[in-house]
Formats: C-alpha cells, sequence, structure tokens
C-alpha cells in the first residue's frame, strides 16, 4: 500500500484498515480514521507504510529480546517514533553495518524475488559477531552492485559457516 492508494475524495478506508489489521497494527489506532481529514489521513498512512518498513528491518535481529519488544511496540502506531529511534541507537551497538546496507535498500527493492535476496543477505549477515562487522562494513560498495547478487549471498554463506567454525573454535581456546 502506498500514499496514491487514498485520494482526497476517496471516502472508504475500510479496505487499507482491513490490510493494516492484518499486519497486527493495533485496532484503536483506526478508532477516528473516518473523521481524519484526506491530509491527516495521508500522514497516518505514510507512518503506517514507514512502520511496516521499520518491521521489516527488524525481523532479521528477532533473536535479541529488545528486539522483540520493539516489534511489540510498533504494533502501536503512536510508539513508531520512539521505536524508530532505540532501534537506531540498537543497531549502533549490535549491527553498526545494517545502516549502509539498508541505504541501498531501494535499489533492491524492484521485484520480489531481488527483495528477497536482500533480506537473505541482511539474515545472514544478522548472524555474523563483532568479528566480522568491519568486512561487512567494507563490503558494503560490493552491496550497491546489483550483478554480483548471487554471489555475495554464496559468499555470505561461506562466511557464515566459517563464522560459525571460527565461533566454536573460539569458545573451545577460551574454555581451555
Amino acid at each position: 500500500m502506498t500514499n496514491s492508494d487514498i485520494s482526497e475524495g476517496d471516502v472508504n478506508s475500510q479496505p487499507l484498515i482491513e490490510h493494516w489489521l492484518e499486519l497486527g497494527f493495533t485496532p484503536s489506532t483506526f478508532d477516528d480514521v473516518e473523521s481524519l481529514s484526506p491530509s491527516e489521513f495521508e500522514t497516518l498512512q505514510t507512518t503506517l507504510h514507514s512502520a511496516v518498513e521499520l518491521i521489516q528491518r527488524l525481523e532479521p535481529f528477532i533473536i535479541s529480546e529488545e528486539i522483540q519488544q520493539m516489534r511489540e511496540e510498533v504494533n502501536d502506531i503512536k510508539n513508531y517514533s520512539d521505536v524508530q529511534e532505540r532501534f537506531q541507537q540498537w543497531l549502533s551497538i549490535n549491527a553498526p553495518w545494517e545502516p549502509g546496507y539498508h541505504r541501498c535498500y531501494q535499489q533492491w527493492s524492484g521485484d520480489e524475488e531481488t527483495k528477497s535476496h536482500y533480506w537473505h543477505i541482511i539474515a545472514i549477515c544478522a548472524e555474523f559477531d563483532e568479528s566480522s562487522w568491519a568486512s561487512l562494513i567494507y563490503c558494503n560498495h560490493s552491496f550497491l552492485n546489483l550483478k554480483i547478487i548471487r554471489t555475495s549471498s554464496m559468499n555470505l554463506n561461506n562466511l557464515s559457516r566459517m563464522n560459525n567454525v571460527s565461533g566454536r573454535c573460539w569458545k573451545k581456546q577460551c574454555s581451555s
């Protein structure tokens, strides 16, 4: 759903509301939606669209209890700005590479297969520990080149396997 889904003369917002409810947004968000002016409705629609994008960004990190809490809180659209700010702070500590990759998202959002590759790569990167972050930040420039999607995905899968092995080796070495 985009901002153009509702024109100023369109009064039937029910299909959009049903869609937003299906996405998990709190029903009270839409209590007074019929009384909103067209510009207020467009602002609500823009905020909901941004919240859906934020939810997508939260998903690769959902293993974190803090992210799980943010995911729940963003269902109430009144919390969107606060959750967005907290997520940015969380990223700066726990996944400093992600904002650089996310800046490339528009170039990856052409079709569903390309989006799927993007989210697959992000999910793999989210599994890396902090020893890999410098490499992820360094590789960000390659992330812009859509011609190497499959190569990037394959290389990240290999790195992920190596990261798991090196993590196990490091744990064994530390416990000795």
